[in-house]
């Protein structure tokens, strides 16, 4: 019995023996293998290749000794250069945790910190009681001061909507905190709002090479580039987002907004083709209020529902509409010419070819220009000669038979022997009968009447004889001619 527990022993003995040599030789392995991991890396990273030095350092770090800080630091160098600071920061973190009077992490580690605007962590690091190094100690803490006196002001700034101050404030905080996202992110929703689309860009670039989650800012990206009509470029930051991530609210919002700015753009142009101008009306009402600050579009939507507003007989609207369009650019060409149809629309012609004069003013060589202020420059004048429709009462689409209908009818009550009670009416009856008559035989004449219509000069001629053949009704010492 002694001799079965004594061999039993030894067999323990020499099978725990092998399991510590064994154990040993995995250690001696994992060793030899974690300092080729780090020569690797650190190879790597001397000729910049960074993906590599990242893989090997990571490598090295899932066999490394657990209480091995070293190789935190060394992957927090290559976090920084690919300016991946939130991963640069938990390295460094990490590695303080595992040896805290790591001074090399804990300098670079708070100099991240104020680098990102975490001021507040920052202090706490600098303020940590084996951290002896003075006079950098001083150095930063300084700088945090500094920015956190400049925040205050910034905010003061910002709510009296001093935004020209703000931004030299913005400035002034960059200049130590480059990377301080959510400041960056403040700035960009305030440069958005005052039309400061390159500034939006620049910010939401910055952030988005340190952090692309940030759904904000690519929504701030994306709908600056909007506004600066880059709409391809908009849909594609917006689709890119979506694809990183499908449940992204505010990328899937916007996206789906753009989509249907370019359906109602479609539909725009669908109905001008197709003269529906209430639908077009319609559409640009809809495009404009779907954006509204997206002003280098509105000239082109303005223009179409100026046009849409005149085919619809709509004078008033298209009067705002060039307004409008004149306000976002006192040049526009299109806003003027719509102008001066809406005044002729309206009968009003020295407003309409003061406008069509403006227009040419400032572009002599268009010819459709010159036509437009000619025609306008024709009607004026044809308003300004005796409305010959009107004197017999007719409209301008009456036939040569209403024509000579009427001028029976209002010749005969306007006679001048039929107001003869005083010299003052006889004399006004004369002048209104030689009116009628000179109506009459331009009207009743073909090549005339079409020349007036045209606004054509008609020399006028009382003789008779114009083919017609002729009436005489003599009342009194009053001859009065009836041609037909």
């Amino acid at each position: 019995i002694i001799i079965k527990k004594m061999v039993k022993n030894i067999i323990i003995l020499i099978l725990l023996s092998c399991l510590i040599y064994f154990v040993s030789c995995i250690k001696e392995d994992n060793k030899v293998q974690y300092e080729t991991l780090i020569s690797s890396g650190d190879a790597a990273f001397k000729v910049y290749k960074l993906d590599e030095a990242l893989k090997f350092y990571t490598n090295a770090i899932s066999i490394a000794d657990p209480k091995e800080s070293l190789i935190y630091f060394k992957r927090s160098s290559v976090y920084i250069i690919k300016n991946k600071l939130k991963e640069a920061i938990k390295d460094l973190q990490t590695a303080l945790n595992k040896r805290p009077d790591f001074h090399q992490a804990r300098i670079k580690l708070v100099n991240i910190l104020i680098q990102t605007g975490k001021l507040k962590q920052a202090k706490e690091y600098l303020s940590n009681p084996e951290f002896n190094q003075i006079k950098f100690i001083q150095e930063k803490n300084a700088i945090i001061s500094s920015v956190e006196q400049t925040e205050q002001q910034l905010e003061n700034s910002i709510k009296q909507k001093q935004y020209e101050k703000a931004f030299e404030l913005f400035d002034f905080i960059f200049i130590s905190c480059p990377d301080f996202i959510e400041l960056r992110i403040q700035r960009a929703e305030i440069a958005i709002e005052i039309e400061k689309y390159n500034l939006v860009l620049e910010d939401t670039t910055k952030i988005l090479k340190i952090d692309n989650t940030q759904s904000i800012a690519v929504a701030l990206r994306g709908r600056s580039l909007f506004f600066l009509s880059e709409k391809d470029g908009s849909m594609k930051t917006f689709r890119d987002c979506l694809r990183s991530d499908p449940d992204n609210k505010i990328c899937r919002e916007y996206f789906k907004k753009l989509k249907l700015f370019e359906k109602l753009q479609n539909q725009i142009e669908e109905a001008s083709k197709s003269e529906n101008w209430e639908e077009c009306i319609s559409s640009v009402e809809e495009a404009i209020e779907l954006e509204p600050k997206a002003i280098v579009y509105h000239t082109k939507l303005l223009e179409s529902l100026c046009n849409c507003n005149l085919k619809a007989k709509k004078i008033k609207e298209a009067l705002l509409t060039s307004e409008k369009l004149l306000e976002l650019n006192n040049d526009n060409i299109e806003a003027l010419v719509c102008q001066a149809e809406a005044q002729i629309l309206l009968e009003n012609y020295q407003a309409a070819v003061d406008a069509y004069q403006k227009a040419v003013n400032k572009d002599n060589r268009n010819s459709k220009l010159h036509q437009g202020l000619s025609n306008a420059q024709k009607l004026l004048k044809m308003s300004q000669r005796k409305d010959y429709y009107k004197i017999l009462g007719v409209s301008k689409e009456a036939t040569l038979q209403e024509i000579r209908k009427a001028f029976r009818k209002i010749a005969l009550e306007a006679h001048p022997d039929k107001h003869l009670s005083t010299e003052e009416t006889r004399i006004a009856a004369e002048v209104k009968f030689r009116e009628i008559n000179e109506a009459y035989e331009v009207l009743s004449d073909e090549e005339k009447k079409r020349k007036y219509d045209s606004g054509e000069d008609i020399e006028q001629g009382q003789g008779h004889g114009h083919g017609h053949g002729h009436q005489h009704f003599q009342q009194g010492h009053f001859t009065f001619h009836f041609n037909f």
